[in-house]
């Protein structure tokens, strides 16, 4: 090793674990405290460098490159209110339970608390959400020190990635010179270091450098627990099955059908979100609905599909109707949900266990003593209740009977998301849209959100991000971050605001080919479905917030194509976006007001045909 400096050895051996860890990408923004940390990370082929020149929209780029490898990115900055800008992010990781390594170059511990520029209280800053925290030393060229530095850089990847992810910190304080500056003494105190220490662990049979400390992962589920959970199942009339978020990057090869495989054949309902990767999805079986949030407003319907059991998996889902419902049930409710995070904020479940879902599933499918076939009892005239009110109520739903043109919308880019593209869906309006109409289908879309925290700040970064971390790679280029990859893809559903709050994010867009269908109503129009919105005014003025921005004119600063088009002429626009290639947007215009009553009028036409169907 040749390092000029402490802080240069430093961070090269910090960069080297993170590396040797899993970590493959590593996002920063300019700043010059970080110095030794960004050229650590761009000599080193092993990472792919991306520059982001905001701090904000780095850290969302980089958590979603971890809501889908579920290995995380690496964000670095400089000091001071860089590392603040990191803060939202954060949140979103913890709450969604997301791997992300939050890495923040410090000034020297002797300027905290001292009126020195730049200086901030930097170790803490995450203490709300960070599963752990390293506020390292400074740097030393000793064995100890070193030895310290690698098994911290191994801890915090492990910290992140262990089941219920999510943010942690690594806060590094460095003395000047942060340019590799040669400084004797510590190039001899470096050659007195012991090989291993200053090398790291060598390379095993295939050549793979090893971590200097291996950090196993949680076992899976037991036989016995798994039996457990189907034998409530079957001792049940009406049970339900519950899919709510889950992550994603559980099984990004095989899919996520393996879920259902143990109940495809067993006549239990299962009422899976658009995040539980359930429900446009290869090889998935058995009963899936996805018109609950519709179906579940009429109080008829409800009690007429009222379970004697519910087993969820995964967080809560979108939809507030569902979550309310099953608040509500009679019987018990059943959550299978791991982490540091209690999954049952409404305090109605029975029992909240700490099993991951595709380990019981798996678990089940090994066992001699189940058979899905004949193991379970379910009452056939209510699960046909289940598939009759679903049938009836997506049919009218057809984007032909639809009068919201928003809705239209988001019909249409679940439809034309190709199979190869991830989807990533805004918070607010088009995420409870895409859960009222897009159906289920056995063609594989991987849908996305930030609904941790369900901000609609970071948009624009995060599907970047989840492009990026489900892009195959061919092989390491020549020169340091020379990555020879496949082309990320990705489509992204979003509101005006929503591009607006994250329109630096578009400065990335050379890192990944998405495809942004932006609607614009030319404010929140979320609000228009409170109650808020029978005070106007101030509702327009306060809530609404009519911007009259021209997005054109946002996408040319940043070089994106930009395409306006009314909602019946998406489909043909999106194939030819998606054909061209490149990061673009596509603007659908449409009336906020408008929108509030014809959302009204589709979803009362769905639960009439409903109620005919189950003959009220």
């Amino acid at each position: 090793m040749n390092d000029a400096n402490r802080n240069q050895l430093w961070a090269r051996v910090l960069m080297e674990e993170l590396a040797r860890s899993g970590v493959e990408h590593v996002v920063v923004a300019p700043g010059s405290r970080s110095t030794p940390l960004v050229l650590a990370a761009h000599a080193m082929a092993e990472l792919h460098v991306h520059v982001c020149l905001d701090e904000r929209s780095a850290a969302y780029f980089a958590l979603g490159i971890g809501r889908a490898s579920g290995v995380p990115a690496a964000v670095v900055t400089t000091s001071g209110t860089a590392v603040a800008n990191l803060v939202p992010a954060a949140v979103e990781a913890d709450r969604a339970e997301v791997p992300l390594l939050l890495v923040t170059a410090d000034r020297p511990r002797e300027l905290r608390d001292a009126d020195a520029n730049q200086s901030v209280r930097q170790p803490g800053i995450f203490a709300t959400c960070a599963r752990a925290e390293w506020d390292l030393m400074h740097p030393e060229v000793t064995d100890t020190a070193v030895r310290h530095l690698r098994a911290v850089a191994c801890r915090a990847v492990a910290a992140a990635r262990r089941p219920g992810a999510g943010p942690v910190h690594i806060n590094v304080p460095l003395r000047k010179p942060l340019e590799p500056t040669e400084v004797e003494a510590d190039r001899t105190a470096a050659r007195a270091l012991a090989p291993a220490v200053l090398e790291g662990r060598p390379a095993d049979r295939s050549g793979r450098r090893l971590p200097w400390t291996g950090i196993g992962p949680r076992r899976g589920a037991a036989e016995e627990d798994a039996l457990g959970v189907a034998s409530m199942l079957r001792d049940a009339e009406r049970p339900l099955l519950v899919f709510g978020h889950l992550d994603a990057s559980r099984a990004p090869r095989r899919g996520p059908h393996d879920l259902l495989e143990p109940f495809a054949d067993s006549g239990i309902p299962a009422l899976v979100d658009p995040l539980s990767g359930l429900r446009h999805c290869a090889m998935c079986g058995g009963l899936r609905v996805t018109s609950y949030d519709t179906l579940l407003r009429d109080p008829d319907i409800a009690a007429r599909l009222r379970p004697d059991l519910v087993v969820q998996f995964g967080r809560t889902p979108t939809s507030a109707v569902l979550a309310d419902w099953l608040a509500t049930t009679e019987g018990d409710r059943i959550v299978l949900a791991g982490g540091p995070l209690y999954k049952d904020h409404t305090a109605t479940a029975s029992a909240v266990l700490d099993l991951d879902g595709h380990a019981v599933a798996d678990a089940l499918l090994l066992s001699d003593d189940f058979d899905r076939m004949s193991f379970f009892d379910v009452d056939e005239g209510w699960t046909g209740a289940w598939h009759r009110a679903e049938t009836a109520a997506l049919g009218a739903l057809e984007p032909s009977s639809l009068e919201s043109a928003e809705l239209a919308v988001a019909r249409t880019v679940v439809e034309r998301t190709p199979e190869t593209h991830p989807l990533f869906i805004s918070s607010s309006m088009p995420i409870r849209d895409v859960d009222t109409v897009s159906g289920s289908s056995d063609r594989w879309v991987r849908m996305f959100g930030n609904r941790g925290a369900s901000g609609i700040d970071g948009i624009v970064s995060s599907a970047l991000g989840v492009a990026r971390g489900l892009a195959g790679r061919a092989t390491v280029g020549n020169e340091p971050g020379d990555w020879l990859a496949h082309r990320a893809f990705g489509v992204c559903l979003l509101g005006d605001l929503a591009l607006l709050h994250d329109a630096n994010g578009l400065a990335l867009a050379k890192d990944a080919d998405v495809l942004f269908v932006v609607v614009n109503n030319d404010g929140g129009g979320i609000f228009g479905m409170l109650p808020v919105a029978e005070f106007d005014p101030p509702f327009t003025e306060m809530f609404a917030t009519p911007h009259g921005r021209d997005l054109a004119a946002h996408c040319a600063a940043f070089g994106v194509p930009h395409e306006e088009v009314v909602a019946a002429d998406l489909a043909d626009a999106m194939d030819r976006a998606i054909e061209a290639g490149g990061t673009r947007v596509i603007e659908v215009r449409t009336d906020r007001v408008r929108e509030v009553a014809a959302r009204s009028a589709d979803r009362a036409r769905a639960i009439e045909a409903a109620r005919e169907a189950l003959d009220f």
